[in-house]
């Protein structure tokens, strides 16, 4: 509550108040903020290698499903075609005329 009435009245005027209250309580406030830091090394070489990680899919979806496409979508055949169709329409009503 009291960081509340701090920040609620001129927060830039209460910095310090409100940075010592916030650290000594651990809160989170407008001017602190909290980093977790592991203190495990786990590749203390920094060497990068190579891993397979598996990826599980859901029963009955194939391998397929994660191979990129290499043909267009089937959506883009009837865009095209619906296209073509609108175009030549327009070409037999402006010969009607």
């Amino acid at each position: 509550m009291r960081i509340a009435d701090l920040q609620g009245t001129d927060a830039e005027a209460n910095r310090d108040e409100i940075v010592r209250l916030g650290l000594a309580h651990s809160i989170l406030t407008s001017h602190t903020s909290f980093v977790a830091v592991d203190e495990v090394v786990v590749n203390p070489k920094g060497e990068g290698q190579e891993v397979q990680q598996p990826l599980p899919l859901p029963q009955g979806v194939s391998e397929l499903a994660l191979a990129p496409r290499q043909v267009p979508e089937p959506e883009l055949y009837w865009l095209v075609a619906l296209m073509a169709l609108v175009s030549l329409m327009r070409k037999l009503r402006h010969a009607c005329r």
